[in-house]
């Protein structure tokens, strides 16, 4: 790592920031590509990594790689392993902190980059009194529905009858209460509620999608969240209605379809003219999406131009 770290030091001087990705690819992957933007705007790149899943150092030569252990076992059941990481990676964490921040004097890290599942973070940035900016691999819609599962409980949309999956829910429109996610423990209730209030506590939010996408849900989140959001680029149930409601780029279909349900909903996509409508408005998200990503080349760093003020 020395090394590494010695050759870049020759070609960027400066600030350094410190990303801590989650190791599902599904999040691996959009903050190596935050990482990339980020190393393109001068900031030099540090990537604290678990054993478990880890990125490829050499597919991205130019950033700086440090490992710490995960404390995993060999058959740690999956379905605890955001719970597990977070207890376990506490103190190694801490202590590779501490040592990078001695390593890098020259190059300072300027803040923490981490993903919104990795909540025991925010603490650390505390003590460490560097900013914490969130990656939120969510959708902006399916995480006001996860920020609002305390009141949607609170007035009983779960558990509910069959019957009533069609009922619209008031609080998250255009959601109907079968779009909602489902809920089987008390111990997801506790998850959800240490990333909303880990997230609420940081310096900003970073989403994986851009505002002309999703702009009411964006306002409303900044509503709830009082702090700097920032889109960056381009569950299920939740995407699922806002493509055929609100977007209206594709049709809803349920859990449970019929063949013959399937095939009209083809035959609408193959010969009438819905599928132009629905054409037309894709390319219209793409133009967007194009235009978005040209503004962001033009006006540079996401967090110099946001008026965050980094630590020195």
């Amino acid at each position: 790592m020395e090394s590494l770290r010695e050759s870049h030091m020759q070609q960027r001087l400066g600030r350094s920031l410190l990303l801590f990705p989650f190791p599902l690819q599904g999040h691996l992957n959009p903050m190596l590509q935050l990482a990339n933007i980020l190393y393109s705007k001068g900031f030099s790149i540090i990537i604290i990594h678990l054993p478990f899943n880890s990125p490829n150092p050499l597919n991205y030569p130019h950033f700086t790689f440090y490992s710490i252990p995960d404390g995993l076992l060999e058959h740690e059941p999956s379905i605890y392993l955001v719970t597990v990481l977070n207890t376990k990676c506490v103190k190694p964490f801490s202590d590779g902190l501490s040592q990078l921040l001695l390593d890098f004097k020259e190059e300072p890290i300027s803040c923490i980059i981490t993903d919104a599942l990795w909540y025991f973070t925010q603490a650390l940035a505390d003590t460490f009194k560097l900013p914490r900016i969130v990656l939120q691999t969510f959708d902006i819609s399916t995480f006001h529905v996860l920020a609002s599962l305390p009141l949607l409980r609170e007035k009983g949309y779960f558990g509910t009858k069959d019957f009533q999956l069609e009922e619209p829910v008031t609080e998250t429109p255009p959601l109907k209460v079968k779009d909602l996610p489902e809920i089987k423990s008390e111990d997801f209730h506790r998850y959800i509620a240490r990333v909303i209030n880990g997230s609420k506590a940081s310096s900003a939010l970073i989403w994986n999608s851009f505002e002309e996408l999703q702009k009411d849900s964006l306002t409303r989140l900044c509503q709830d969240f009082p702090i700097p959001s920032f889109t960056i680029g381009a569950d299920q149930k939740v995407v699922a209605r806002y493509a055929s409601d609100v977007w209206k780029i594709g049709i809803h279909l349920d859990d449970m379809v019929e063949r013959g349900k399937i095939e009209r909903i083809i035959k609408r996509l193959m010969v009438e003219a819905e599928r132009e409508g629905i054409r037309e408005r894709i390319m219209s998200l793409k133009e967007k999406l194009n235009l978005n990503e040209k503004q962001q080349l033009l006006y540079g760093d996401l967090v110099y131009n946001t008026g965050l003020h980094l630590r020195q």
